[in-house]
């Protein structure tokens, strides 16, 4: 079912609607960073997924999947099986404003397919609470992010060996993503952490976990979460920028000491 939603998901609508053109569609769920994103090329490259397979629009294969499951549609135009319809509750932050726009894009979509499904905003504190103890249907949110310039950090957040009951709270994969492809992609992963920085062997071990994970897709990869990063250069000089990526720029996560420690101060009063 997972795939028939990832069908119904046109990224290239999201990128026009919920970001206005700003960000890209993503590939995977890395964000684009040149060291992951060179790993993403060559598991592409190897046939570890079909990218143009993961960003098809295809409501008709979708349909296909929903009906194999024996879903037919109501007379509201809905899928149902022993009278009950196919819904999907999407949560989102109430704070975040682009998951909420991606969940109303898609939202339409779904509804268009046939799967009556809605979106809604959560209390920061009550949408924390709801994913560590799994108390969700579907969410949209950014809680793949860990990797920078190594794959491990991310996949970790799927590895199976932290699965725990619903209701029960987890640090690590929250998802709570299950099964014999998952246990061997956790296998994969716990490997791939026992490695050192640019071993030449992870290349081949990300593939392999690549492919169990594209044909289960716990989570879907949709669009890159662009953010822009002001800075001012009256007081202090030698921000992070394009043209000078010295240290990933966001000042709210923990790197940003290694900022302030290249500020360089203009001598303005």
């Amino acid at each position: 079912m997972r795939w028939a939603i990832n069908y119904l998901i046109d990224r290239d609508k999201v990128v026009e609607v919920a970001y206005e053109n700003t960000t890209l569609k993503s590939r995977h769920f890395f964000p684009a960073y040149p060291p992951l994103d060179a790993l993403v090329d060559g598991a592409i490259e190897a046939g570890a997924w079909d990218l143009d397979k993961l960003w098809t629009v295809d409501p008709a294969k979708a349909a296909e999947i929903i009906e194999s499951k024996g879903y037919t549609k109501n007379a509201n135009g809905y899928y149902e099986k022993d009278g009950k319809e196919l819904t999907l509750d999407i949560t989102t932050h109430e704070a975040y404003i682009e998951q909420q726009r991606i969940a109303q894009v898609i939202v339409e979509d779904f509804q268009a397919a046939g799967i009556n499904a809605t979106t809604r905003n959560e209390a920061g504190s009550t949408w924390d609470e709801n994913f560590s103890n799994g108390t969700f249907e579907a969410r949209e949110g950014w809680q793949t992010c860990g990797s920078v310039n190594e794959p491990w950090a991310s996949m970790e957040q799927f590895n199976a060996k932290w699965l725990v009951p619903v209701g029960e709270r987890a640090s690590y994969n929250r998802w709570r993503w299950s099964g014999p492809k998952a246990e061997e992609f956790g296998k994969l992963t716990d490997e791939i952490g026992s490695l050192p920085l640019g071993d030449p062997k992870i290349q081949e071990l990300f593939n392999q976990a690549m492919t169990i994970y594209m044909e289960e897709l716990p989570v879907i990869p949709v669009t890159q979460a662009k953010k822009i990063i002001p800075f001012d250069t009256t007081y202090w000089t030698n921000w992070p920028t394009y043209d000078n990526q010295y240290i990933h720029p966001p000042t709210w996560w923990q790197q940003f000491h290694v900022i302030l420690q290249n500020l360089t101060a203009t001598g303005a009063q």
